[in-house]
């Protein structure tokens, strides 16, 4: 994962709105207080209609620029095809295999939140009673920062979180799967070079592969930095190259490999999750701080963290 460039996020135009015409009125008695009254309460209605129809205008159709949606703070991606190396443990004739190529098609567009959540944020869920406190914060959320991403949070945690906002706004938000984590990270997504496959006469050459590329990896500052550090990607989402690593819903998975990259067999532990970064990772579902000795290999996550996205409704 190479940092992602820093671009201006689009503002979207502002309409302007025709003029509304007044509407015809009349007194239809004798007594002037009457008229008055009927003067003044068209006037409302004219300013009412004027108001609704000012309203309507600002509000716009969103589905003219599917690059933002700033009143949800929630950004557009298309639909789209990546291709990326499958995640998980790979085998043949049992012995570690590399990884294939896979290549996967998002049908729908994906409404995405700009930043990670924060702090704050999450504080308001546990204040509400129906998250558990990130690491190192209480109930009062009384040193919550807007500022900065929540961490020491787990898969359970970010599950809750994702249920509660669900019920709080009433829209479906959830867990990216690994492979819409992909299309969503765009430009600032880059694979790593495929290992090479193992050798029948030296079986343990695709682990000594796999350690030496983990701890060659670049160390990464494990302080939480404020939200937008790390810069953003073409769509405007920030710090997906960062150093807080977040959660998807797709589980860890052994697949037995036949010739080529066809798979004999599979197996899924959904206790086991993988979480998108720099590089993926899996991790248990219950942990919340990945250098605790979550991960059998190289270079854990620094930190854990949560971003959500939204299946565009039908027809954006």
């Amino acid at each position: 994962m190479r940092p992602p460039p820093s671009l201006s996020t689009p503002i979207l135009p502002r309409e302007t709105t025709p003029g509304a015409s007044h509407l015809p009125h009349r007194s239809r008695g004798p007594c002037p207080a009457s008229a008055a009254r009927a003067r003044a309460l068209a006037g409302m209605l004219v300013s009412a209609a004027a108001c609704a129809t000012a309203l309507t205008a600002c509000r716009g159709d969103s589905s003219a620029d599917p690059a933002t949606e700033p009143s949800a703070n929630l950004v557009m991606v298309p639909a789209g095809t990546v291709r990326f190396l499958a995640v998980g443990e790979f085998t043949r004739a049992g012995f570690p295999a590399a990884p294939p190529w896979q290549q996967a098609r998002i049908e729908q567009p994906l409404r995405v939140m700009r930043q990670l959540v924060s702090q704050a944020d999450y504080a308001r869920c546990v204040a509400a009673q129906h998250c558990k406190p990130a690491d190192g914060q209480d109930r009062r959320g009384a040193s919550a920062s807007a500022q900065l991403p929540v961490t020491g949070v787990s898969w359970v945690d970010a599950q809750a979180y994702a249920q509660w906002l669900a019920a709080e706004t009433g829209l479906p938000y959830r867990l990216p799967r690994y492979e819409e984590w992909v299309l969503l990270a765009g430009d600032a997504f880059e694979e790593a070079a495929p290992l090479d496959e193992y050798r029948p006469d030296n079986p343990a050459q695709y682990w000594l592969q796999q350690y030496a590329r983990e701890m060659a990896r670049a160390s990464v500052e494990p302080a939480p930095q404020p939200l937008g550090h790390f810069g953003r990607n073409a769509y405007g989402i920030e710090d997906l190259g960062g150093n807080v690593w977040e959660w998807t819903d797709t589980c860890y998975t052994r697949t037995a490999l036949a010739d080529g990259a066809a798979p004999l067999a599979l197996s899924e532990n959904c206790g086991i999750r993988a979480v998108a970064g720099q590089h993926p990772s899996f991790i248990p579902d219950f942990i919340r701080d990945a250098r605790s000795g979550a991960c059998s290999v190289g270079a854990p996550p620094s930190n854990l963290g949560i971003r959500l996205v939204v299946a565009a409704p039908p027809g954006r």
